[in-house]
Formats: structure tokens, sequence, C-alpha cells
């Protein structure tokens, strides 16, 4: 039987923004979303060691961008910066395809509210199709990924 980690933290990022989501068992304890840090890849780097300092993950989860489609340059550029902070940590590392198996982000979003009733403070309204993404998403998509990992 393969032991399951006891902590996680799982990170997501967009092109202006990244966050974690930090879970001990299967439920989320701590997330933290941040602007300034993810201006340049040496900001986020910065930011990360010290969450990572800090909260000292069993288990850290980040997006496997083969393949990705869905997200531009910046958001990468941030993506590999977490990467290669968590690669020189002791922590394991899992890099998790993201899959969508909701017919939108909103569905999901709602879908884990339900399953992770602390998360409905941060729980974005659905948006209007001219409306920007609202920040929180980037953690909804975090904590999806960690759920990935969990399977």
């Amino acid at each position: 039987m393969v032991k399951q980690p006891n902590t996680v933290m799982a990170f997501a990022a967009h092109h202006n923004r990244f966050g974690f989501v930090f879970m001990i068992g299967q439920q989320p304890m701590d997330w933290q979303l941040v602007y300034q840090a993810a201006a340049t890849p040496e900001l986020a780097k910065r930011k990360i060691a010290g969450w990572l300092h800090f909260y000292k993950p069993d288990l850290i989860v980040t997006e496997d961008l083969a393949g990705s489609q869905r997200k531009g340059r910046k958001a990468q550029q941030l993506i590999l910066a977490i990467k290669e902070v968590a690669f020189a940590t002791d922590a394991d590392n899992a890099e998790v395809a993201r899959s969508q198996p909701f017919a939108n982000k909103y569905e999901q979003i709602e879908r884990l509210c339900e399953e992770f009733p602390q998360m409905k403070a941060v729980a974005p309204a659905r948006r209007r199709i001219y409306d920007a993404e609202p920040p929180y998403v980037t953690l909804f998509e975090a904590l999806a990924l960690a759920k990935q990992a969990s399977r």
C-alpha cells in the first residue's frame, strides 16, 4: 500500500498572479494568492522558497506543461519558477496534467466548494463573458491539481 503524504502544497499560476493551496490530510488548511511576486520569475522564486520553508510540505504539486495549450508564456515562466524551487527541496514533487471534467471552471468550483466548504469564502461568482477572470479561480485550479495528485 502506498503511503499518502500528510501535507500537500499545490501551486497554480496565471499571467499576473500565482497562488497555492496547502492541505493537511485531504483538507485545505491555508491558501494564498499574490500579484507582486508574479512580476518576475526571480521574485516568484523568492516568495515560493519562503512559503516552502514555512509550510514544509511532504508533496509539492504543479501543473504539467507538456501539451498544455491554455497557459501563456508568462504563466509558463511562473510555473517553471515554481518547479525549479520545488525540485530543490526534499519534498516529493508531482506534475499533474490539468483536466477539466466539467462543462466549465465554475461548475468545477461549485463541486469543489461542496466537497471543501471552507473554500466557499473565496469562491468567485460566475463571470459574464465580457468580465475578466476572477483572481480566486487560480486557487481553485491549485485545489483541483492537489485533488488530482491525491488520487
